[in-house]
Parts: C-alpha cells; sequence; structure tokens
C-alpha cells in the first residue's frame, strides 16, 4: 500500500467513524426540533405566540419534556393555559 493509498483509507475510516458517531445526535435534535415546531403551530392556533414562549420550546432538548408540551398544547384552551401548565 502506498502512502497516498493509506491517507486516502484513513481518512474514509476517519471520516464513516464520525458519521456514525454524528448521526444519532442529529437524529435526535431533528426530532426535537420537530415537535417543538408541532408545539408552537398548535400553539398559534390559540393565538399570537409570544418570542419568549417560542424560545423556551426550541431551546428545550428532551423529547419527553416535549411529548408532555405536545400533549399539553393539543389540550390547551389558551396559550395562557399552556404556559401554566408547562
Amino acid at each position: 500500500m502506498t502512502m497516498e493509498e493509506y491517507i486516502h483509507s484513513e481518512a474514509e475510516r476517519r471520516a464513516k467513524e464520525m458519521a456514525e458517531t454524528l448521526a444519532k445526535p442529529m437524529a435526535e435534535s431533528l426530532a426535537a426540533s420537530k415537535i417543538a415546531q408541532n408545539i408552537v403551530a398548535l400553539l398559534a392556533e390559540l393565538g399570537s405566540v409570544p418570542e419568549e414562549l417560542r424560545e423556551c420550546i426550541a431551546a428545550e432538548k428532551r423529547e419527553d419534556t416535549l411529548a408532555a408540551w405536545l400533549k399539553l398544547a393539543a389540550r390547551a384552551d389558551s396559550i395562557e393555559e399552556f404556559q401554566s401548565k408547562m
């Protein structure tokens, strides 16, 4: 194996390792972001969603918390009710 082949092979191996390492966190982040978007969309049907609340929802990364907030948003009669129970 030439040095060039070795470098190419090593670069491919490292790239594959990095992709595998990053895939799960990226997928989790994407899923959390999608849930947060759905929460805001449900709340928007109740009125204008304050920017501070949008940022709070977007900043949450725990899927269990977001899932609970999604259910709460679906059942809330107002944005204020949602905020008081979150």
